[in-house]
C-alpha cells in the first residue's frame, strides 16, 4: 500500500455511504492530476484527521474511496500530509517539509 503520487482528498470522515465508502469532490482534491481507480490517496478532513483510502470510483466531480482504518492519523499540519504523500516509504518523524504544496487538481 503506498501512493505513487501525493494525492489529497478532502472528506467528511462522518458522511460514509451504507458500504463504509468516503466522497470528496475532485475541486478540492491536491495533486498534480486526478486519482485512479484502484490507487491509494490520502485523505483529510477540514480537523487535520487522516488516513490513505483506496479509490473505487471517480467521475467529473466526485471521487468515491475505501478509508483504510489501520492508517488513522490524527490532525496533522497540510504540509506534513503532501510531504508524507509523496514520500510513502519514509519515516514521519524524519519527514522534511518542503515548504511548496503541489497545486490544486484542475477539472
Amino acid at each position: 500500500m503506498t501512493l505513487k503520487e501525493g494525492i489529497i482528498l478532502r472528506v467528511d470522515f462522518n458522511a460514509r455511504d451504507r458500504d463504509g465508502r468516503l466522497s470528496g469532490l475532485l475541486r478540492y482534491a491536491m495533486g498534480s492530476r486526478k486519482p485512479k481507480i484502484g490507487e491509494w490517496v490520502w485523505l483529510m478532513d477540514g480537523d487535520g484527521n487522516g488516513c490513505l483510502g483506496k479509490v473505487v470510483e471517480v467521475n467529473d466531480t466526485l471521487v468515491k474511496v475505501e478509508p483504510n482504518w489501520s492508517t488513522w492519523d490524527p490532525p496533522v499540519r497540510i504540509e506534513k500530509a503532501v510531504w508524507a504523500a509523496q514520500h510513502p516509504d519514509e519515516e514521519r518523524s524524519s519527514a522534511k517539509l518542503s515548504g511548496h504544496d503541489r497545486p490544486y487538481i484542475q477539472v
